[in-house]
């Protein structure tokens, strides 16, 4: 087996990773020495990592069966990501949570996040319900913004899984964020996260391009609606012709199995030629026969040689 090593950032490329202007956030954010802190991060970011991985791990399994059982790939692609420590730092100065690597346990949920991209609406909540459905997997929170969009129109289905990622000292059960949406959503929320994080244009413009946004989802989902349709319609023919040949294929079976069964019961019931041979005597063995029961000749002269008896006169007296 090939094992495509990645390359992680070890507790001296942390350190050396992050410049001086995070140092007071550092000791803050735990009360031992910023590089202790570091070393307990990059600890916890490999198991994040890994639940990442199982997660990705189990979305590929299921986009492969359905490639092998149906010729279709429901996964356009996916994407993942670990949140950075800057980030995640962010994250808790503005929830006003203390700077602790177990107020990042229990409070942040998005530390690992995968991304994936349908093709179809039904297609999400198709491969949500699997993933969701497998035993080792647990959904801790589900925010469905394809059927209740965001005020300035996003959509997608978030879900927030746990996984265990087994390692040395046991399992670790970890958050995995998950977002499934269409490719339609995809580009238009990527457009959307530059025209709000990404950009230098004036107030007025972002105001302006943001309204337009806002109606451009209407239409997406309108378009995605309808093409998702033509889609089931197409789905829905393929099945019935599958279930049509399925019933042929078993109705011809059936009938060479019956086929089959008849030839055999003709060959038990008809003798074979050997058979017949030695069951019907021979024209020569019945003649010998007759030949053998027949009088001789020489009987049949003794027999015409013989004359009756004569009658017995009485004596007079």
């Amino acid at each position: 087996m090939i094992l495509e090593r990645k390359k992680a950032p070890n507790i001296a490329q942390l350190g050396r990773q992050y410049d001086r202007q995070y140092e007071t956030m550092l000791q803050q954010f735990d009360a031992q020495k910023s590089f202790e802190t570091l070393s307990q991060f990059s600890a916890l970011m490999q198991v994040y990592a890994g639940a990442m991985r199982e997660i990705s791990t189990k979305l590929e399994n299921l986009d492969d069966e359905f490639q092998y059982r149906d010729l279709a790939n429901p996964i356009h692609h996916m994407e993942s990501r670990l949140k950075s420590l800057e980030s995640i730092l962010g994250k808790l100065q503005r929830k006003g949570l203390p700077l602790e690597l177990e107020s990042v346990k229990d409070n942040i949920r998005d530390i690992a996040g995968i991304r994936v991209i349908c093709n179809y609406i039904d297609d999400v909540y198709e491969v949500a319900e699997l993933l969701s459905k497998q035993d080792d997997v647990e959904v801790l929170r589900v925010k469905d913004y394809i059927k209740n969009p965001k005020p300035n129109g996003y959509r997608s289905l978030h879900i927030i899984y746990t996984v265990p990622v087994f390692l040395s000292d046991g399992p670790h059960v970890t958050p995995v964020e998950v977002q499934f949406r269409t490719i339609a959503m995809d580009y238009w929320a990527s457009l959307e996260h530059q025209l709000r994080y990404k950009n230098t244009l004036p107030d007025t413009d972002i105001a302006e391009h943001s309204k337009t946004l806002l109606a451009v989802a209407t239409q997406l989902s309108s378009v995605e609606n309808a093409m998702q349709e033509i889609h089931r319609d197409i789905t829905r023919h393929h099945e019935t012709v599958d279930a049509i040949e399925a019933v042929a294929s078993a109705s011809r079976a059936q009938r060479t199995k019956e086929n089959a069964a008849a030839i055999d019961a003709l060959d038990t019931a008809t003798p074979t030629h050997d058979a017949a041979a030695n069951e019907a005597p021979s024209e020569s063995s019945s003649a010998k026969a007759a030949a053998s029961s027949a009088p001789s000749p020489a009987t049949l002269a003794t027999t015409k040689s013989v004359k009756p008896a004569q009658p017995v006169k009485p004596v007079r007296k």
